[in-house]
């Protein structure tokens, strides 16, 4: 087998919104995921995949044979077994693979597979899940290969950050789901929606400027209330007195950023560079 391994980014500063397009800050780490790969191309005109070590792998299996249907490919065995990733964040770990196995498997096949390449296809390749959190996987996927923190709007492309300030954070996973709140009033819902996003863009530009944007976290902590019903997903005091961010995460997990610690189980203290 070939061994491989891959950049992993986490999000700092974001929050999905159904049918709006806001923007996602992604920060770079020093963590990797490490992989190894079998390849064979048989005649039998049937895929098969098989990815081991993780606890997303019908996730990514469902993603490469989307990617295998789409070149027109049959006969491909690939076996994929991860070695080591990070234990947290498991949406960062798939988007940083996903994008790294459509350039490897792409080439063992003959093709000229290109960073453009998969930023513009790979959004074609989810579903389900992962679909609904397109705008966080993409901020990702596009951070892990390029290995610099990002700011992302879907569709819309993305900018470098410095990726040089160092931020210490507090991760820690949540068995619970992340759930929408129900806002009736769409000029109510735009207007935040709007305040939302410029956050976001002040907090890129305060980055860029090599500062840490401690306030908009805290402002997009109010925000994050405003759109999820945090409160069925964390204790309240928690995540407010901990200056928490909450992500969702795969297998309809929720995935806690925070500056101070949160004091609650699986959780991890990680550098990131901004």
């Amino acid at each position: 087998m070939e061994k491989y391994s891959g950049k992993i980014s986490i999000p700092l500063l974001g929050t999905i919104v159904y049918k709006r397009r806001n923007p996602i800050i992604t920060a770079i780490s020093k963590e990797k995921v490490f992989f190894e790969i079998s390849y064979e191309k048989t005649g039998d005109g049937k895929n098969y995949l098989k990815v081991n070590g993780v606890k997303f792998e019908k996730t990514l299996e469902k993603f490469l044979s989307e990617y295998l249907e789409g070149i027109g490919e049959t006969g491909v065995h690939v076996e994929v077994n991860i070695i080591s990733y990070p234990k947290y964040f498991e949406i960062s770990t798939y988007a940083s693979l996903s994008g790294l196995l459509m350039k490897i498997l792409g080439e063992k096949l003959g093709y000229e597979v290109t960073f453009d390449d998969i930023i513009k296809y790979s959004p074609l390749l989810e579903t389900g899940e992962t679909l609904n959190y397109l705008p966080i996987i993409m901020a990702l996927r596009i951070s892990s290969l390029i290995g610099k923190s990002v700011i992302y709007r879907l569709n819309e492309g993305y900018i470098e950050l410095p990726s040089k300030t160092p931020l210490k954070v507090h991760v820690a996973s949540l068995n619970t789901p992340l759930v929408s709140r129900r806002i009736e009033n769409n000029e109510f819902k735009d207007y935040f929606v709007h305040l939302e996003g410029r956050n976001i863009i002040e907090s890129a530009r305060l980055i860029r400027e090599e500062k840490i944007p401690y306030e908009n976290i805290v402002f997009e902590e109010a925000m994050q209330y405003v759109f999820y019903v945090i409160e069925e997903t964390v204790n309240l005091n928690v995540y407010f007195k901990s200056k928490c961010l909450a992500f969702p995460d795969l297998n309809y997990k929720t995935t806690l950023l925070c500056l101070d610690k949160p004091g609650t189980e699986s959780e991890a203290e990680i550098t990131v560079y901004l």
